[in-house]
């Protein structure tokens, strides 16, 4: 375990899951969110957005954290281990609207600066579709990564958990 994607839904908890693993494995940790959004919530170039990620995914270890489906498949052909949060959408909705209230008017640790945590009606939408549209192409891609690489899928908050112990207790 390596090179490491954290996949799923947004408000998932990816983001915290990565935080635990970074600090069981030593492995640094880098969010997607970080580099595609420049301050204001305004998109950064796909050039530079690109550029910065496959810098990242030519180091030798990695975690990754975030979904963004269009460069999925470049990272998955990277990546050793990876991680999917396949939680129902009742759930990632209720943990986003949770997110919105802890932190509204602050930038959360993993987003890029200056983008302040706001309710935003397309984004739920987003993640009220991500079963029905997201998950497919996700879906889609990891059998095509199946053979040479650990695909851990967590249905459910307690798996991560009990996951997370596991690993604890053997390393």
């Amino acid at each position: 375990m390596k090179r490491i994607l954290v996949i799923g839904c947004c408000g998932a908890g990816k983001s915290t899951f990565s935080k635990n693993l970074t600090e069981a494995t030593g492995l640094p940790l880098y969010h997607l969110d970080r580099i595609f959004w420049s301050p204001n919530w305004v998109e950064q170039e796909r050039s530079i957005f690109l550029q910065k990620m496959d810098a990242w995914l030519a180091q030798e270890r990695w975690i990754i954290d975030g979904n963004y489906t269009r460069t999925l498949d470049r990272r998955i052909s990277k990546a050793d281990t990876i991680f999917f949060f396949d939680f129902p959408v009742w759930l990632s909705i209720y943990r986003t609207l949770k997110r919105v209230f802890m932190y509204r008017g602050k930038t959360r640790p993993d987003m890029a600066d200056g983008c302040q945590e706001r309710f935003d009606l397309g984004f739920m939408m987003y993640i009220s579709r991500f079963r029905s549209e997201t998950r497919p192409r996700i879906v889609k891609s990891l059998k095509k990564k199946l053979t040479d690489c650990e695909v851990v899928v967590f249905n459910k908050p307690s798996e991560v958990k009990a996951w997370l112990e596991k690993y604890n207790e053997q390393n």
